[in-house]
């Protein structure tokens, strides 16, 4: 205590000798595809309290506020557009800022790379179409924790900062984030983005404020003078709470401002936008007046039930972001190789319902149930089943011009390497393929696994002949099931997963039991289960898969060994678990089918393991994070892309795949994968899926390794497991095509059509500076690096038709190839009616008055 005292005396000293100004931004904070009111009620309600802000600018001379989000002015387009020459006379004028680049304000934790890439690419591209500018600033003042290629993924977009609030790494509001490549940006991270928004403060007071009232705020800007790296320019987001609407006091804040400058001279308030302080800030920096700090890392994670809730939206948008790179780049290599119209304007709207449904809310499943699906109004499924289908069409268009007409099966692979990792393919009943390695799986009409070469990006035809591939037959279960990678053990009464050694060098993984089904619960502590989870040794076990005697069946196939577990489970639920080990593939494949009859239940896998973790690496969008357990402090439980992997001491280690349960939790030796976080009610609103009863259905691998995960390439193997091959059947067969090469230490995410260019992003995989290789075998002519706008081009030489240049850990880069012809540039959208499925466009038209929160 006296240690504040003093800090705070310090400050004050400091702003007793300099001037201080406090730059005020007023913000109005919802979300854009709903939360606790469906997608029509919400864009109403945020734009009536956004007009009443923009009334404020014209009545008070001294009043300035932050405009956030691309759909909030779509709503301006189309319900106040009589007042559009007013608001960009306002912005004109700096009294209001359109503060963010990115289209909308997304959970950044849980998509891929290339669409939070694309959040900003089509953020900037649509305002500069629509508004004739771009705005400076990454404006992520709601996210609940942030990733460490965040900086780098601003800086490419060309943007000045970025502003968050929570989970502050650093003990000041400003510094210097420096993603692994070594790319910094300046991050201001205020404590809240609704201050000075208490009950009877200067947002919510309906009078002149009290000694008391001024004694408070003067208090407010006491602490943030010991928190601040400048001891003269401070900043606030400024606000009542969610959805702000104006001072409730119509003489504030001229009045207020009036009183203020009387009382304390010494300390300016500036009603403000965020630019005035980012200028302040940075003329400081640029004179040396004030030093910012330098961080790497990521910043803490909090809220962590958003990684867990409805892991049916999580595991949809995987599948889709999945699906639309892959129709990107065969839609770019059937335009460049055959009479295939490009379809930039499908894709444009594809992108934009993928980013409609990273708003927040939608992509951590905390929400009413009618954002996701509604019978009236536009919601997430219907923007999901729309990605899903133009996707497939693309893909389907593309690879019939690609390889022609004819009796064969023509695969593609979208990952820029060679494969023939086990897949699932469908040919139909009494046909299999020729050439391929192939088992016909138990109990599934016509399913297939086969192990075909496939080139990197690109095509391998293989005809059909009559007759069934070899199907798995029923065997005892084995007491060992040894493979090429390990010997593994089932428990024959549990199912569980009871022994994992590694053939290298005999390493036992496992502590004990793995794949072990657990419900625990939070229910009845304190805490809203909806919003946040204990770790697992503080919540409530109610039951585990070792508890319900289990029927096992076992099947031996020329690929794999397959083990079927089936049981009772917890309050009249079902488990359905199947575990294939593969006889010569390193990944152990798990698809676990969970019929839930009763909510308010936390499910996962555990996996005990037999040492250590020295090391707990994850994926991270466009990357990956790597911390030691044993020192970090960022939580048990993390949001995953793709992988996780978990080193122990010795040197082996254990890596987890898996397709949209981005919930991945370490509890000492413990990781828990989580499926669902079962939660009868949002905020006293019904949502079924988040209630979770029915069928889930999970699937996830792992993967055992002797060495470091670099080693084994866990990131390439967590594509392949993502990433499916692609088929038409009825085609000809061509010989195996390449359209893309790379080098080992990248993986490419993107390869498109930009105008008169081809587009490809990919990064550096392995946390290691090196030389990245490409060979693109489409034709073009010049080649340059760029950022992710495509602009500041570096132009690059092939040697042999390869293009070389030096990488640095995690880079993200962009290249653009110039070809011949010309693909239509998108029109950005002004209304939503192009992508609203037609029986609900009429709720577009409904125009609501009410303004404040929605919902309450």
């Amino acid at each position: 205590m006296l240690a504040r005292c003093v800090l705070l005396f310090c400050a004050a000293a400091v702003a007793a000798a300099q001037p201080v100004t406090l730059y005020l931004v007023p913000n109005t904070h919802g979300t854009v595809a709903g939360w606790l009111v469906n997608f029509d009620e919400e864009r109403n309600i945020v734009l009536n309290n956004y007009l009443l802000h923009l009334d404020r600018v014209r009545d008070d001379p001294n009043y300035r506020f932050a405009y956030s989000e691309v759909p909030n002015l779509i709503s301006f387009l189309q319900f106040a557009p009589d007042r559009v020459v007013e608001l960009k006379r306002r912005v004109a004028e700096k009294r209001v800022e359109f503060c963010n680049g990115f289209f909308l304000e997304p959970t950044i934790n849980l998509s891929g790379g290339e669409a939070l890439v694309q959040m900003g690419v089509q953020g900037l591209r649509w305002y500069e179409e629509v508004f004739g500018l771009r705005p400076r600033i990454c404006w992520m003042i709601d996210v609940t924790g942030a990733h460490r290629q965040m900086p780098q993924i601003v800086a490419g977009l060309g943007m000045s900062a970025l502003f968050f609030n929570r989970n502050n790494p650093t003990n000041t509001a400003a510094f210097w984030w420096v993603s692994p490549d070594g790319t910094r940006t300046l991050a201001v991270v205020n404590r809240a983005y609704a201050e000075f928004g208490g009950k009877d403060s200067l947002f919510a007071s309906t009078e002149p404020l009290s000694e008391q009232q001024y004694r408070a705020i003067e208090k407010i800007i006491e602490a943030k003078l010991a928190y601040s790296p400048s001891k003269t320019t401070l900043i606030s987001l400024a606000g009542h709470g969610d959805y702000s609407l104006p001072p409730a006091r119509k003489q504030f804040p001229t009045e207020f401002l009036r009183e203020w400058a009387r009382r304390r001279p010494d300390i300016a308030i500036r009603f403000s936008i965020p630019s005035d302080y980012l200028e302040a800030l940075l003329q400081e920096v640029a004179s040396g007046k004030t030093r910012l700090e330098e961080y790497q890392g990521d910043a803490g994670y909090s809220w962590d039930s958003f990684w867990v809730n409805m892991p049916e939206v999580k595991q949809y948008y995987r599948k889709d972001e999945h699906l639309l790179q892959a129709a990107e780049m065969l839609a770019t290599a059937a335009s460049m190789r055959g009479r295939f119209g490009y379809p930039s304007q499908e894709f444009y709207h594809c992108w934009i319902n993928m980013l409609m449904n990273m708003d927040r809310n939608i992509l951590w499943g905390a929400g009413a149930g009618t954002a996701f699906k509604d019978p009236e109004h536009w919601d997430a499924w219907d923007r999901f089943t729309a990605v899903e289908k133009q996707a497939m069409r693309t893909i389907e268009e593309s690879l019939r011009v690609l390889a022609g007409k004819g009796d064969a099966v023509t695969f593609f692979n979208p990952l820029n390497w060679k494969r023939n990792d086990p897949i699932r393919v469908q040919v139909g009943a009494g046909r299999q393929l020729v050439g391929p390695a192939c088992e016909a799986a138990p109990d599934e009409v016509g399913g297939t696994i086969c192990r075909p070469e496939l080139p990197s990006t690109g095509l391998a035809s293989f005809k059909l002949k009559p007759g069934s591939p070899i199907a798995a037959e029923p065997i005892p279960l084995p007491e060992f099931i040894e493979t090429t990678h390990y010997v593994a053990r089932v428990d024959p009464k549990t199912g569980a997963l009871a022994s994992l050694k590694l053939k290298a060098n005999g390493t036992e993984l496992l502590a004990g039991p793995a794949n072990v089904i657990v419900a625990d619960t939070v229910a009845g502590m304190k805490t809203a289960a909806e919003h946040f989870l204990f770790p697992k040794p503080k919540r409530r076990l109610v039951a585990t898969s070792s508890e319900y005697p289990a029927t096992i069946r076992a099947f031996r196939g020329p690929l794999s060994i397959r083990v079927h577990i089936s049981s009772d489970f917890h309050g009249g639920s079902r488990l359905e678990r199947r575990i294939v080990f593969y006889r010569d593939h390193p990944r152990i494949d798990f698809h676990t089918r969970l019929d839930l009859r009763e909510s308010d239940l936390v499910v996962s896998a555990d996996f005990p393991l037999a040492g250590d973790v020295i090391e707990r690496a994850r994926g991270i969008p466009y990357g990956f994070s790597a911390i030691d357990p044993r020192q970090a402090t960022a939580g048990a439980i993390l949001p995953s892309i793709r992988w996780s992997n978990y080193q122990l001491a010795g040197g082996c280690g254990l890596a987890i795949l898996d397709r949209g349960l981005t919930g991945h939790e370490l509890n000492g030796r413990t990781f828990s994968l989580l499926f669902i976080n079962a939660v009868s009610q949002y905020r006293n609103r019904p949502n079924e899926m988040l209630r979770g009863l029915g069928v889930h259905e999970c699937e996830y691998a792992i993967v055992p390794h002797a060495g470091a995960w670099q080693q084994v390439n866990i990131p390439r193997l967590a594509y392949e497991f993502n990433a499916p091959v692609l088929m038409a059947t009825g085609t000809g067969a061509p010989n195996p095509t390449s359209f893309l090469e790379t080098s080992s230490n990248v993986i490419v995410e993107a390869m498109r059509r930009v105008g008169r260019q081809i587009e490809v992003r990919l990064y550096e995989t392995n946390g290691q500076e090196g030389t990245a290789q490409l060979r693109l075998w489409l034709p073009h002519r010049n080649a340059a690096l760029t950022n992710m706008m495509g602009e500041k081009p570096e132009g690059l030489r092939a040697s042999g038709g390869v293009y070389r240049f030096p990488i640095r850990p995690q880079r993200i880069a962009t290249l653009r190839f110039e070809v011949d012809s010309t693909v239509p540039a998108p029109v950005a959208i002004r209304n939503w009616a192009s992508l609203v499925p037609p029986a609900k466009r009429g709720s577009l038209e409904i125009r609501i008055l009410k303004t404040g929160h929605p919902g309450r």
